[in-house]
């Protein structure tokens, strides 16, 4: 499986996020990759696990999902825009989903309406403990659908929209 991430910069998304005296602002280029450190749901667990699958040395991050084809748990890349995940096999292209904590099961919560479809929506995962609104990354509840936002301060830092990823099997 080739890396889509290979001979890119990685910025630590917790590292950036705690500037204080920096605003923060700036747009996806090319050659940059942002990688999340930790998730939290509402419960105050962190859904980036030590133990599981390692996306170049980087713990993933684990999901329990909901769907019409069956339920389980998926560990994604940290890395924005990448599109390589272990489990989710059950689920179809399209499939609206329950995205929840792992641990307590308890769902997170709709922010917007994602474009990829009328049902399609972005769900709202938490970068602080404090369940800060200002920053979180938001991410649909449609199986395959890779739109996705890096939200700080209230601005959006990094949005990912309308293009297709890097093939993971070449």
């Amino acid at each position: 499986m080739k890396n889509p991430l290979e001979n890119t910069p990685l910025i630590r998304l917790d590292k950036l996020l705690h500037l204080p005296d920096v605003k923060i602002s700036f747009k996806q280029e090319e050659d940059m990759t942002i990688v999340v450190t930790h998730i939290y749901c509402v419960k105050g667990h962190d859904l980036v696990r030590p133990g599981g699958p390692k996306f170049e040395g980087y713990d993933g991050i684990t999901f329990w999902l909901e769907g019409q084809h069956g339920s389980g748990e998926v560990i994604v890349s940290p890395f924005h825009g990448d599109p390589r995940k272990y489990g989710g096999d059950d689920f179809e292209p399209g499939e609206r989903l329950t995205i929840c904590c792992p641990e307590c099961k308890e769902p997170f919560s709709p922010i917007a309406k994602c474009g990829c479809s009328p049902d399609g929506e972005l769900i709202a995962l938490y970068l602080t403990r404090d369940l800060d609104p200002q920053r979180m990354v938001a991410v649909c509840n449609k199986w395959g659908c890779l739109r996705s936002r890096v939200i700080d301060g209230g601005q959006i830092m990094i949005r990912r929209k309308d293009s297709q990823p890097p093939d993971p099997k070449e």
